[in-house]
């Protein structure tokens, strides 16, 4: 509701990198016995039960994103099959855009550019909303091929502009001088 107030144009609710949301949906950590352990269904049930009221708080009016965590990349925890599964529920809870990144750990077992980029295809090829990708996506180059081909709608680019402000004209730059 504050975010509706302050006039925001929509609320991503996070679910990855081991945060508390994570640990609910990753059987590595999920160690209940209630209706919130166990099974898949189970398991994302927190995330949804938060997807659905926040939905009704905010209206149609506001975006609706989740970053989710779509595979632990780690054995026994979340599998890419599972993450799917749950991206699904998530368009069907009413979710306006998909944010994908790891589950458990910011993404430390893949490395280099484009390093989710299997895992964003798959999903976006299960889902019937926006995609947006992350994972080292700063290749110019590598960032248009998968927007081109459709594995993806958006990119992100957090830690890098994070890391360097002005990394986005440094982009321009590189494009604007191999024209």
């Amino acid at each position: 509701m504050r975010v509706k107030k302050a006039g925001f144009d929509g609320v991503e609710i996070h679910n990855c990198h081991g945060f508390l949301l994570t640990q609910f949906l990753s059987p590595l950590t999920n160690l209940r016995t209630d209706e919130y352990g166990g099974s898949l269904e189970n398991r994302s049930r927190l995330l949804l039960e938060i997807t659905t009221e926040v939905r009704k708080v905010i209206g149609d009016e506001l975006l609706l994103l989740v970053r989710l965590g779509l595979d632990d990349l780690i054995p026994g925890g979340l599998t890419l099959e599972e993450g799917c599964q749950v991206a699904e529920k998530l368009v069907e809870a009413g979710i306006d855009s998909l944010d994908i990144s790891s589950g458990m750990l910011p993404p430390v077992v893949l490395k280099g550019p484009a390093m989710l980029r299997e895992m964003i295809k798959t999903v976006k090829s299960r889902v019937k909303v926006p995609v947006i990708g992350a994972g080292d996506l700063v290749d110019i180059k590598i960032a248009t091929d998968m927007v081109e081909k459709c594995e993806v709608d958006i990119i992100a680019l957090g830690r890098p502009i994070m890391n360097q402000p002005n990394f986005v004209e440094g982009l321009l730059e590189k494009i604007n001088s191999q024209i």
